[in-house]
């Protein structure tokens, strides 16, 4: 793998584990399920990055399987509380979302599962592998709803902005949070490609590497502006979005 690839990993990780930390120390705090899921969320995602790249670190093949299982089974983990999260946070009462999530997190459990029975705990045989698609499906389908959702709610949130009814920071997160998903969406799809030219040619794409490193790498800073703005960008939002309240010009 490029060693590109290899410190962009470490990077993801290290950003994942830190939002990680915060969010869940304000769980500590609030007590509240969102904040506690998706903490938990980021620290599982970033061990599972951390997984990922200790073989090319250790540069010993004796630990590359059983440590890319345990990122698969982390990362699996992560996007069940993200799916959670979701639910909790948009559609609480709404039942089509409990049986979506029932759904999608059935496809990520039982892919994994099968996986592990075919032999392809690592989840590098897409070819080979029936259950590698249905592990993928599952996490496509809560992306998806990710960025569906964001560009929902940004919607709703632009009606109350007109009004004064809301801030301009939380429409612009709701936007960013709709790009974050359609980022993770063209992600998973990069990734089939990589795994599926890996599994056919045994050799890590360079340009490959360096389209699905860019796409954790944007999914990331977008994350970043949602739960911690810069308070320069905060100002910025905050300026550009009075205009579209009432008596703005």
């Amino acid at each position: 793998m490029e060693e590109s690839a290899y410190i962009g990993g470490v990077v993801a990780g290290l950003a994942y584990l830190i939002a990680g930390a915060r969010l869940y120390r304000l769980s500590v705090r609030t007590r509240e399920a969102p904040e506690r899921l998706l903490g938990v969320t980021f620290l599982v995602w970033s061990f599972s990055y951390f997984s990922w790249q200790l073989p090319a670190a250790l540069e010993a093949a004796s630990f590359e399987a059983p440590l890319l299982t345990f990122g698969r089974v982390t990362n699996d983990i992560g996007v069940v509380t993200f799916a959670l999260f979701m639910r909790v946070v948009f559609r609480r009462q709404e039942r089509w979302a409990l049986w979506f999530v029932a759904a999608a997190v059935a496809c990520v459990v039982g892919g994994l599962a099968g996986s592990v029975w075919a032999g392809d705990s690592e989840g590098i045989r897409p070819l080979g592998n029936p259950s590698w698609w249905l592990q993928t499906v599952g996490e496509v389908s809560i992306f998806a709803w990710t960025g569906v959702e964001g560009l929902i709610q940004r919607h709703k949130s632009r009606q109350r902005l007109r009004l004064g009814l809301c801030e301009p920071m939380v429409c612009n997160r709701y936007l960013l949070w709709g790009l974050t998903g359609g980022v993770w969406l063209v992600y998973e799809f990069a990734v089939i490609v990589q795994q599926i030219e890996f599994e056919a040619t045994q050799v890590w794409s360079t340009s490959m590497d360096s389209v699905v490193g860019a796409l954790e790498l944007s999914a990331i800073a977008l994350i970043w502006f949602v739960f911690f703005p810069p308070r320069f960008y905060q100002h910025w939002i905050d300026r550009a979005g009075s205009t579209a309240t009432i008596g703005g010009d």
